[in-house]
């Protein structure tokens, strides 16, 4: 008997120890349980805020190209006017870039090809440091959008000259149209390599008349090179 009390006795100790440690266990999980829940409500809460954040971000991307195509329009609107002049020394203008300007242009295109004197509102150097090996271009703004589409037109056929340089004529146009018809620089030199005559329509639409005449329009260089190989005689294929 002493021996059953003993083993009872030593049973019963070890199962408080045991439900002592299954309370302390069940505790724990408890709040571990409790942490679960909080976190997945935190979860549930970061996930809702971040799917609206990702929606404004996107509302407000939509808005910043909008309002970056728009800027941009608005900057090519106000150049519309405006050209560059390329090559011309520096200091030839003696400080006096406007009355420079005005006297230069008919000698360049033809005094004849203008029945009036051109009107220019204004006309300064680039804004970058001058160098004697790469003159600064001048950007003028002709007062009459005729005249300028007359002067780009026969500067287009013309090769000009001053004091015994070559000089060239270019719209003035934004940099990021500049870079958008920077990706048809190599379809450029390969067409003027070959004789086929190219050009641009606003903003960067290339145009290109390759076969009897016919003119085509494109908005990505992969698709104009992809033409010109096929209706161009000896065209370079990369």
């Amino acid at each position: 008997m002493d021996a059953i009390t003993a083993l009872s006795a030593s049973f019963n100790e070890k199962f408080d120890t045991l439900t002592i440690a299954l309370t302390e266990l069940r505790s724990t999980m408890t709040s571990i349980t409790e942490r679960v829940t909080t976190i997945e409500e935190a979860t549930t809460n970061q996930e809702t805020r971040l799917t609206c954040v990702e929606k404004q971000c996107a509302e407000l991307l939509d808005e910043c190209k909008r309002l970056k195509d728009k800027c941009n329009d608005l900057e090519s609107r106000s150049r519309r006017n405006n050209i560059r002049l390329i090559g011309v020394a520096e200091k030839e203008e003696n400080g006096r870039p406007t009355e420079f300007i005005a006297k230069l242009l008919p000698k360049l295109l033809g005094p004849e090809n203008f029945s009036k004197p051109i009107q220019i509102d204004r006309a300064h150097r680039a804004l970058r440091r001058p160098s004697d090996d790469r003159p600064r271009a001048f950007v003028i703004r002709v007062h009459h959008y005729q005249t300028k589409e007359l002067i780009m037109k026969l500067a287009r056929e013309k090769s000009l000259e001053y004091n015994g340089r070559r000089v060239h004529i270019f719209p003035d146009l934004t940099s990021d149209v500049l870079k958008q018809r920077y990706r048809f620089a190599e379809l450029k030199k390969k067409c003027k390599n070959l004789g086929v005559k190219y050009g641009f329509r606003f903003p960067s639409t290339f145009i290109v008349t390759a076969k009897e005449g016919e003119t085509k329009t494109f908005e990505t260089p992969e698709e104009a090179g992809k033409y010109l190989s096929r209706v161009v005689d000896n065209w370079p294929v990369d």
